[in-house]
C-alpha cells in the first residue's frame, strides 16, 4: 500500500521532471532559434569514418544548396574549387595530425548552380584518448561578398584604374620578391617609359583622347611583352617595365630598337594622322644600383634628359646623364628669368633676291645673352623651351618684338619687304594663337602680308590636319606663309599642293656640297622645277660661296639666304646693312 511519503514523494518527482522537461523544452527551443538565426552552415567531420554531415542548407548571404545529410570525404573535396583542393587537403592532413584544438580555413566551393562560393570553415577537435582527432565540428559561412570587396580594395590599392596594368606600389613589391629569391637568372633592368606630347593630345582631342592611348598603349605593352617581362603604370602617362634576363647591354639596346620601331608602326589614336612616339630612361640591376627607389630615381634622370633633347628615344643612365640633366633643369628655370630681364634679343638675316641681289626679306632669329653663360645657342634654349612648356611664352615675347621693329621700319619708309617668324609645332596648336595675332596687327599697326610664318615639315606633320586647319587660318588672315628646312623631314612634294604655303625654303644640307656633287645638283634643280609647277617660290638657305650664289640663281631659285649676302644681326646691325644695300641697288 501506498504511503503518503511515498505519493508525495512521487509527486515531487513527476513535478520536477516537468520542470525540467520544460527548462529542457526552453533550453531547446532558445538553441533551436539560436540556430536558425546563425547565418552559417553546422557541420561534422568524424576522421575515422570520413564522413562530413551537415545539419542545415544555410551557409552565409547567399545559399550553397549544400545537401544535408552526410559526404563522404572524396565527394565533398570534389565541390571544393580545383586550385583550393591541394592546400584544403594539406591543411587537414595538417591539423589532424597536430594537437591544436581549433580549425579555420578558407576556400572556395562549388554551388549546385555552378557558380562557386568563398567560404570560410570553423570548427574545434575532439581528441581520443590517444590524442588523436575523432571529430571536428563547426560552422561554414559564406564570405563572398567579404572577399570580393577585399579584392576590389586591394585592385584600388595595388593596380591602376584605367588600364588594369600593376601600380608603383605593386611592382615594387614584385621587385623586391624577384630580388630576395634571387629566382631570375641574368640581368634586370628599369626601363621608364613616358609617352611623348601627351598634354598636346589631352588639350587638342580632350582628355578622352588621351585615355584611349594610354590604354591602347597599355594593351600594346602588354601584348608586346606578354609575362617575359614586369609591367607597370607609375604615372599618369609613365610606365615602368622591369626588364629581365638580357644578356649584355648591347643585348639590351637591340631590343630597344626594336621595341621603338614597333611603337612608332602603332596607331594609338583614333582617326588621327599623329605618329606615336614615345621616350624611354633605362637604369640596370647591381649598375646603377640595387634599389627600387636607386633604380627609379636613375631611369627617371635617363628619360628625363631623353624628353629635353628631341624625345622618340632611349638613353641608359651615366654619371654624365645627372650632369646634363641639371644644366639643362638650370637652363629651364633660367628662360624665364631671361625673358624678365631682357636677355634675349632679336637677330635679323637678309634674304635677296637671286636674279638683283636686292633685299626682298628678313628672317627673325631669337638668341639669348644670358648674364653669367654668355651667348647660349638657339638649338640648346629652343628645345629646353619646348619641353618644358616655357615655349608659348618665348614666341610670344618674339611674335610681340617682331611686330613693334616691322612697325618702326614701316615708319621710316625703309620697309619694302617681308620679315619670316619661325612658328613652333605647340605654337600651331595653340588655340589662342589667332586672337594674340589680332591683338598684335592693331597694337602694332601691321599689315599681315609684311609677315611671314615658317613652319617646318616635322611641326606640319605632327598633326597634318589640324596644322592644316591653323595654315588656313593665317592664310585667311593675311599671313605669308613657307616651310623651313624642306627636304629634312618627308621629303615629298605630293602633300605639298594641299597645303597653303608661298613658299619652300631648301634646308642648307642640299646646298652645302652643291659645288661638287652632281646629284645634289640634280635633287636641287628638281625641288625647284617643281616647286615652280605648284606656283611656290623656293629659297635657298645656308649659301656661303659665290659658286652656290650663282648655281642657285641658274637653276632658277627665287631667293638666297646665307652668310654670302649676310650673317644674322642685331638691330642696329641689320639697319646698317639695309641702308648699305639699298646704296649699291
Amino acid at each position: 500500500m501506498e504511503t503518503r511519503i511515498d505519493r508525495d514523494s512521487r509527486n515531487d518527482l513527476i513535478t520536477g521532471l516537468r520542470y525540467e522537461n520544460s527548462s529542457l523544452r526552453d533550453t531547446c527551443d532558445r538553441y533551436r532559434l539560436l540556430f536558425e538565426g546563425l547565418q552559417e552552415s553546422i557541420w561534422e567531420w568524424d576522421v575515422e569514418k570520413g564522413m562530413y554531415t551537415f545539419y542545415t542548407k544555410k551557409s552565409g548571404y547567399r545559399d550553397l544548396n549544400v545537401i544535408e545529410g552526410a559526404w563522404d570525404y572524396e565527394l565533398w573535396n570534389s565541390r571544393v574549387h580545383p586550385h583550393d583542393q591541394g592546400q584544403f587537403r594539406r591543411y587537414l592532413d595538417d591539423f589532424v595530425k597536430s594537437s591544436r584544438k581549433y580549425f579555420e580555413n578558407t576556400f572556395r566551393v562549388r554551388s549546385e548552380s555552378g557558380e562557386y562560393r568563398w567560404v570560410r570553415a570553423r570548427g574545434a577537435a575532439k581528441h581520443d584518448s590517444e590524442g588523436r582527432v575523432a571529430l571536428i565540428a563547426g560552422s561554414v559561412l559564406d564570405i563572398t561578398d567579404s572577399i570580393e570587396m577585399e579584392q576590389k580594395l586591394i585592385r584600388l590599392a595595388y593596380y591602376d584604374k584605367l588600364t588594369g596594368l600593376p601600380n608603383k606600389e605593386k611592382i615594387k613589391g614584385d621587385f623586391g620578391d624577384i630580388t630576395s629569391r634571387n629566382t631570375v637568372e641574368g640581368s634586370i633592368a628599369f626601363i621608364h617609359i613616358n609617352i611623348d606630347n601627351l598634354s598636346y593630345i589631352n588639350n587638342t582631342f580632350g582628355y578622352s583622347a588621351g585615355d584611349q592611348m594610354i590604354k591602347r598603349f597599355s594593351g600594346f605593352l602588354s601584348e608586346y611583352f606578354e609575362d617575359t617581362h614586369l609591367l607597370s603604370k607609375i604615372n599618369a602617362d609613365e610606365f615602368l617595365i622591369i626588364y629581365r634576363d638580357f644578356e649584355s647591354v648591347e643585348d639590351l639596346e637591340a631590343g630597344m630598337e626594336r621595341f621603338f620601331a614597333a611603337v612608332r608602326s602603332e596607331k594609338l589614336l583614333t582617326h588621327s594622322e599623329i605618329r606615336t612616339s614615345i621616350s624611354a630612361g633605362i637604369a640596370i640591376h647591381g649598375v646603377h644600383g640595387e634599389s627600387f627607389f636607386d633604380l627609379l630615381k636613375c631611369s627617371d634622370v635617363a628619360l628625363y634628359y631623353c624628353k629635353n633633347n628631341g624625345k622618340d628615344q632611349f638613353r641608359i643612365y651615366d654619371s654624365s646623364t645627372g650632369e646634363k640633366l641639371y644644366t639643362t633643369i638650370d637652363l629651364i628655370n633660367q628662360i624665364r628669368i631671361g625673358l624678365e630681364r631682357s636677355e634675349f634679343q632679336m637677330h635679323y638675316q637678309p634674304i635677296v633676291s637671286s636674279r638683283t641681289g636686292r633685299l626682298v626679306g628678313i628672317e627673325a632669329l631669337a638668341r639669348w645673352y644670358h648674364s653669367k653663360r654668355g651667348m647660349i645657342s638657339p638649338g640648346e634654349f629652343i628645345v629646353a623651351a619646348e619641353n618644358s612648356g616655357q615655349m608659348k611664352a618665348l614666341e610670344r615675347w618674339i611674335i610681340d618684338d617682331v611686330f613693334r621693329q616691322v612697325e618702326a621700319w614701316l615708319g621710316m619708309g625703309e620697309l619694302d619687304m617681308f620679315v619670316s617668324v619661325n612658328l613652333s609645332a605647340r605654337g600651331l596648336m595653340e588655340d589662342d594663337l589667332i586672337s594674340y595675332l589680332e591683338l598684335m596687327l592693331e597694337k602694332h599697326r601691321v599689315k599681315p602680308d609684311k609677315i611671314e610664318f615658317e613652319v617646318t615639315e616635322t611641326a606640319l606633320m605632327n598633326n597634318l590636319t589640324q596644322s592644316m586647319a591653323m595654315l588656313y587660318k593665317l592664310k585667311e588672315m593675311g599671313f605669308k606663309l613657307s616651310l623651313d628646312d624642306f627636304g629634312t623631314g618627308y621629303s615629298s612634294l605630293n602633300y605639298l599642293k594641299n597645303i597653303p604655303i608661298d613658299k619652300v625654303k631648301l634646308d642648307r644640307s642640299f646646298v652645302v656640297n652643291i659645288d661638287r656633287n652632281t646629284k645634289d645638283q640634280l635633287l636641287v634643280k628638281s625641288i625647284i622645277e617643281l616647286s615652280h609647277r605648284m606656283e611656290l617660290e623656293v629659297v635657298g638657305e645656308g649659301v656661303e660661296t659665290h659658286f652656290q650664289n650663282t648655281l642657285l640663281g641658274t637653276f632658277g631659285c627665287d631667293y638666297i639666304q646665307g652668310y654670302f649676302h649676310g650673317k644674322p644681326q642685331d638691330r642696329n646691325g641689320i639697319n646698317t646693312w639695309i641702308k648699305d644695300n639699298n646704296k649699291k641697288t
